[in-house]
Formats: C-alpha cells, structure tokens, sequence
C-alpha cells in the first residue's frame, strides 16, 4: 500500500503539471486595431464603389464588425466581412454617408472576450465637402479658448488658415466646402487640431487625423491639366534663369503633383537644370536661412562629380520650394488662383452641410451668440471668394440681417454673431448659401437662457428696535425657461431648516420673503443669505440686518394750547437717538402746508438752536399777528432710518376788533379821527353856547328887533314908567305850580301881544 501510495502520488502531480504547462502555453493577445487609427474623412464621387479596411491584430485573430452612425450594420447596400474587416459600398449615394466605427473582437478558449474600437471613418459624397473633427480628448479650459489646426511633419507644424474654402467652427472642427487634392494629408503629414487658452497659456495639439482624397474627376480636367504641365515646361525651357524661374517649379510642381507626374516632373528638373542651365536653381542668392551657403556641401550633385543623387527628390529642396510658394500666393499655396483653375472641381450648387446645433445654440444673456452655417458648392472662377456659394442670414419674419449694431458678419458670410444678445433674441434665423446654379437653406434656432435673473436682490436693511425686518429673495427665469427653484435661506451661513423659530423668522408661501420679527438690537443683528438654482446654474446675495435704538422725545409741549394775547406759545421739543445716527438727526417744522429746515422757522417762532428752545412771544404782536399763529405746529425728528411727528395745536382766545376806516391807509385814518374829534368839540362849544344864552336871557325883557329898528327904547320906557317897581306875582300861592314849558300862541291873551305894544307906542309917537 505504501508503495502504491508512493508511485501514484508523483504521477498524479504529473499530469495536473502537464495539464497546468497546456493551459500555460495558449498564447492570448487583445486585439489592437492598426488601421484607422485615426480619424479619416473620405470623399468620393457619387456611385463610386467604397471599401475601407480594418485591420487589427490580436492572439486568436479577431473577428471584425462595422457600425454606421451608432448602429448596427443592417442594409443591402452597405455591407462588411467579418473575417477581412472589409466595408463595401458597391455604390456610393447620400443615403450612405455617414460615420463608420469598426470593432475587432478577439475571443479566448475559456470563453472570455476583448474588443477593440477603431477611430471614426466619415464618408461623404462627392469632392465638394469634407470635416475633420476637433479631437475630443484635448483639455478642457475655462474662459477664452481659440482652436487652430497644423499640418505636421516630423517636428514641423505648418498652421492650417481659414480662407474661402475653409472653416474652423466654434466646437474646432475643420470644414473644407469643396476639397483639393492638395488638401490630402496622410500619416506622414496629418492633420492636428489645437487648443490654446490664453489664461493658462498653453497651446496643445489633438490626435492624429488624415484627409483623404480619391477620385481624378471628368477626363477633360485631366487632359487640361496635362496641357498647361507641358506649356509649363516649355516655358522654362524658353527663358534664361532669373528670380521668376523658382515660381514657375512651384506652379509645375503644383501640376505635376495634381496629374500624378511628380516622377516626371522631378526628372524633368534634373533634365533642365543639367542643360546649360549650369545650377542656376542651387546657386540663386536666397536668404541664408532658407538656403545653405554653398549647395554642393550639402548635396552633392554631378556637376561636382561626386554623386548620382537627384537633389530635387530631397525634402530640403522640397520644402524650399513650398516656402517660394508661400512667398508668392500666401500660406496656403494650394488655394492660388492658377491652382484653382487647374483643379478637376466640377461646378455643383450649393448644399447646407453643416450648421450651429447642440449645446452652442443656447447662450445665455449678455454674452456673444455664434451661428455659423457652411455650404459646399462650387462655382469656377478666378476669384476665389467667387468659388464657393455666397451667404446670408436672415431672421424668422424674412427680414434681412446685414452687419452693423449688434450683428458681426464673418468668414465670407459663413459666421452671424449676436452680441450681447437678450431674451429678444430668441428666435430661429435662417442661412442661404447661393450661387448661380441654385440655392439651399438653413434654420438655426437660438435658445436665450440663463441663470436665474434678479428681480429683487437682498438688500442690507438698518431697522429700529421692535420692528420687523424684512428681506426679499426674487428671481425670475429666461423667457420660456423652466421656474427657478424655491430660495434656501441661510442665517449667519447656517442653512436654516426645521430648527429655527417660526415665531421669531417668518417666510411667505414661495419663500421668497423672510420677516424678522420685532428685532432686538442685543440679540438680532446678523446676516442671512439666499441661494437659487435653475437648469442654467444658480445664484446667489446676502443681505444683513443692523439694529437701532429709536428716536425718544425728552421734551414734549403740550399737545392743545390755548392763549391770550400776551402769553408765551411753548413749542420745545427735545429728542435722543442711537448713537449711531445721532450725528444725523435733525429738527424740521411743518406749519400751514409749509416746510421749514435748517434754521428756517414759522412766523413769529424764535428757537434757540443750542438748547433746542421754541416758542411764541405774543406780547409784542399785533392782534392781526395773533390771530395769525393759531394753528397746528408739526415738529420733525428724523434720520436716515427712522422720522418722529410731535404736533401742537394753538388756539388763540378772540380779540375785539376796532373797525377800520374802509380803504383808507393807516395815514387817513389818522386825519379821520382828527377831523372827528375836532366835529364833536366844535358841537359841543355850539351847545354849551346855546345854554349860556338861555341863561342870560332869562328874568329880562325881550326886546324886539323891530322896536329896535324903529328908535324906540323900550327898556328906558319901562324904568321911567316904574314897571321894573311893580311886586310880581307870588306864584308859591297857588297849589299846583306848571312847570316851565314853552309859551303857545294860545297862552296870550288877546290884547295883550306884542302887536298891541307896538301898536301903543307908535300911536304915542
């Protein structure tokens, strides 16, 4: 037994070896894809056959599959191999254009499974239109950022300018309008996006893309082409070397490259500059930065007997070349107007096939909108603005938008900018790209949002102790933009939840009004804060709230007095306030609808500014400027933040009025009462007078005037006659005595008259 122990045990630790070195030695490799690995854009002409390959690597050999536009492959007129990573278009059409991705999958013994994904392969019809996009792994930079494209070869990076032809769109892709065959750019020389930004200056480049270009277009291009290669040679042949000569290789070169003759062309340099020519092209006086001292130290050629190489094949002439091109039609040699002639473009109408979408179309307010619409199209011409279809921009009523105000029209009409825009820019704006075969259109609708929009911000508020304080949180969202959400409320920073006072802080429905009740200057100074949100981003404003001590009156007059004249109108009013606005406080006066400040008081009213004294001495006042002061007397306390009323009401007691002379002055009146008084003494005198003559007269006999006229003298008669010695009678006998009254006619008796007197004496004379 221990023997069969012993010799089983190592043959079962055999075979679990054997069977752990089988499983060892299967050999598994992911797939990696080789090709595309970079971002292609292919043109063709339309019902041109298209097969594109995918090659990938990988232990076992994975299997491959396409999508179209991020879907499964499911059509009769697109197809691909499984086995060879082959896609096939038999026939080309726009229904077949498009973005393609292959998949290589490579699938182990124990059933696991890994794939790889190519780079994208855009297709297109036809030679007009082609895009390159911007790579999407370059950084991200906040703030301004301006994309370029390069060309790159080895350490090289030729910049890529937008011109007639070409377009760098605000996302960094690369659009062409029709392509040249000089815009082919393979692995050697591809295609590379760049993203600068100026706040972190830095530039950095993308990925690797490669343009390529197929199809040699209508036969009678071609032909042309070849024509004007041959009348180039000839003419180099027919003039003697001079500065010119270096342009005409540049204009051959261009043409043999696009007739597929770069072999002849070359040959053909080696040819003409061997005959009598000597070196003319190698020996001209260029800039010793573009040329090398002495040609045969660097390229040794067969007038010097020491090489057979030809030294127009070398990339050093090359490149020389290129720069006397650059020299001669700009950066972009290939776009020169002769080029442009010689291409086998054919004319086509214009077609929209790329405009402003997504994400750029929604700016918010106050910022710059770009809408950019490109056309491909072509139009022979000499021109190259001529070229390619002509732009314009219009609004969604129809009316025409043209450059000038807020409207910047760029890039051969391609790109409208709306700056500054507002909420009434929100609208759809059309793009017409014509030319002289037809006219195709665009609509392009700009979205105007933003953040959530103030309408009432947080405002810092200074409130009297006990009264409330309140705070307002208001925002609104762009026109046709969802509500912002409900403001949150923060006290001191701490958001404020279930916990704080409902008695003490109050909040409206929509909270967006918060009410500190009756503050407390030791206890209800602080800060509260207020954020909103919207599907644009948020907001957010701070507001504090300062308390005060308030206005006490310390001296009050009375609220109602009443006066007579002579007596003193108290008015004194004296008040305190917080320390802080103590300095601010003033006294004004409202008195019959009229305002008094400063020093400026109602009539009659003295105040003494230092001890805040007012009053109305009306001793000094006439009863008409008594009569004037009754009224109500308003006295203002007031600062910035708080305004105290004290109001007295003064009645004066009524005073008997002398009436005046009627429209007499104050001069007349006086001789008025001058001349009265001066009436009643001469009546006076008048009357004492009468009184006095009364008196004489009586107990004496009245002599008559007309005794007196006729010389008679009657006094002298009654002393000589003894009258004035006759006893009068005693009239204290009888025992009613009549009281003197004036004598009637009646009372004479008769005969006993006057008359009959005067009648005696003139019969005695």
């Amino acid at each position: 037994m221990a023997w069969i122990a012993s010799t089983t045990l190592p043959l079962l630790l055999t075979v679990l070896g054997t069977l752990s070195l089988l499983d060892a030695e299967e050999i598994r490799i992911p797939p990696s894809i080789t090709s595309p690995v970079e971002r292609q854009v292919l043109s063709y002409s339309e019902n041109d056959l298209v097969e594109v390959r995918c090659i990938a690597t990988g232990q076992p050999a994975p299997s491959y599959k396409w999508t179209w536009n991020g879907n499964d492959i499911n059509s009769d007129y697109i197809t691909f191999s499984a086995a060879t990573g082959i896609l096939t278009i038999p026939k080309l059409s726009i229904r077949e254009e498009g973005l393609f991705v292959c998949y290589a999958k490579s699938t182990f013994s124990n059933g696991m499974t890994a794939t790889a994904v190519s780079a994208t392969v855009e297709i297109r019809v036809g030679r007009n239109y082609a895009t390159i996009p911007c790579d999407k792994n370059l950084p991200k930079y906040y703030g301004a950022i301006t994309f370029k494209w390069y060309t790159v070869l080895g350490s090289r990076n030729d910049e890529v300018f937008p011109d007639e032809r070409k377009l760098i769109d605000q996302g960094g892709n690369l659009h062409f309008s029709y392509v040249l065959d000089t815009d082919a750019r393979g692995a050697a020389t591809p295609y590379k996006c760049a993203i600068s930004s100026t706040k972190a200056n830095v530039i950095r480049l993308g990925n690797e893309n490669s343009l390529t270009v197929t199809g040699t277009g209508p036969t009678a291009y071609a032909i042309h082409v070849k024509e004007m290669y041959d009348n180039l040679k000839e003419r180099l042949n027919s003039i003697e070397y001079n500065k010119y000569s270096w342009h005409l290789c540049g204009d051959l070169k261009i043409v043999a490259f696009l007739t597929g003759l770069q072999q002849g062309y070359t040959k053909y340099l080696w040819e003409w500059d061997s005959q009598a020519k000597g070196t003319a092209l190698l020996v001209e006086r260029m800039d010793s930065q573009t040329k090398p001292s002495s040609w045969r130290e660097e390229y040794p050629g067969p007038s010097s007997g020491q090489g057979t190489q030809n030294p127009f094949t070398t990339p050093l002439h090359q490149t020389r070349i290129d720069e006397k091109l650059r020299e001669r039609h700009g950066p972009d040699f290939a776009s020169f107007p002769l080029a442009n002639f010689f291409l086998s473009v054919p004319n086509s109408a214009p077609k929209l096939q790329y405009s402003t979408s997504g994400s750029f179309l929604t700016v918010e307010i106050g910022k710059n909108a770009t809408l950019e619409c490109v056309f491909s199209g072509y139009i022979s011409s000499s021109i190259p603005s001529e070229t390619v279809p002509r732009v314009t921009w219009f609004d969604q009523d129809g009316r025409a938008i043209t450059q000038g105000g807020r409207y910047d029209i760029t890039s051969n009409g391609r790109i409208l900018t709306i700056m500054n825009v507002t909420e009434d820019d929100e609208k759809t704006y059309r793009c017409r790209g014509s030319n002289s075969m037809s006219n195709d259109e665009g609509s392009l609708a700009l979205n105007v949002t933003s953040q959530p929009i103030w309408v009432q911000r947080l405002e810092s508020t200074t409130v009297v102790e006990g009264k409330d304080a309140v705070f307002q949180c208001v925002t609104r969202s762009a026109k046709g933009e969802q509500s912002p959400s409900q403001p949150k409320w923060s006290l001191n920073t701490d958001q404020m939840g279930s916990t704080y006072d409902p008695n003490k802080y109050q909040f409206n429905a929509d909270k967006t009004k918060l009410t500190v009740k009756f503050v407390n200057k030791d206890k209800d100074i602080a800060c509260f804060q207020c954020t909103v949100a919207n599907s644009v981003g948020m907001v957010h404003d701070d507001g504090c709230v300062n308390v005060i001590k308030p206005i006490e009156i310390k001296v009050r007059p009375a609220a109602e007095q009443s006066v007579n004249k002579g007596e003193e109108v108290d008015l004194t009013v004296v008040a305190s306030t917080d320390p802080l606005y103590a300095p601010e406080m003033t006294y004004s006066w409202i008195f019959k609808n009229v305002t008094y400040t400063g020093d400026k008081v109602p009539p009659h009213v003295s105040y003494d500014s230092v001890n805040n004294r007012a009053y109305i001495n009306t001793s000094g006042l006439t009863d008409e400027e008594f009569k004037s002061i009754g009224g109500l007397y308003r006295r203002v306390i007031s600062h910035p933040v708080e305004t105290v009323y004290v109001d007295v009401s003064v009645e004066t007691e009524h005073v008997p009025v002398v009436p005046a002379v009627a429209t007499a002055s104050f001069d007349y009146w006086i001789i008025g009462l001058i001349i009265g008084i001066i009436i009643i003494i001469i009546v006076i005198l008048l009357i004492i007078c009468v009184i006095c003559r009364r008196k004489m007269l009586e107990g004496t006999y009245p002599v008559d005037k007309k005794e007196t006229a006729a010389g008679l003298d009657p006094e002298k008669e009654l002393k000589d006659s003894g009258f004035h010695d006759l006893s009068r009678a005693d009239y204290d006998e009888y025992p009613e005595k009549k009281p003197p009254r004036d004598l009637e006619f009646d009372d004479i008796p008769i005969g006993e008259g006057d008359d009959e007197s005067f009648s005696e004496y003139v019969q005695k004379v």
